[in-house]
């Protein structure tokens, strides 16, 4: 499929998996990308100190590798 066809199936798979593990979905897609080989920090916006508090913690805890694979596969 096209980009945004591929890119909506990631977000719809994202929200499942924060419904699963009961993680928010900005950090299950910031630790996602963070844990690929090669990707030593990610650039993320955020508007004020409690957004990237919350980024932040994306980085106290590592996605299932399970999860990643289905990212993965989504994304190809």
């Amino acid at each position: 499929g096209n980009g945004f066809e591929k890119a909506s199936k990631v977000v719809e798979i994202l929200n499942e998996i924060s419904k699963k593990t009961k993680e928010p979905l900005n950090q299950i897609a910031l630790n996602w990308i963070c844990q690929k080989e090669g990707i030593v920090s990610a650039i993320v916006g955020c508007r004020n100190a409690e957004q990237a508090r919350l980024n932040a913690q994306a980085a106290t805890w590592e996605l299932a590798k399970e999860y990643i694979d289905i990212l993965d596969t989504a994304k190809a």
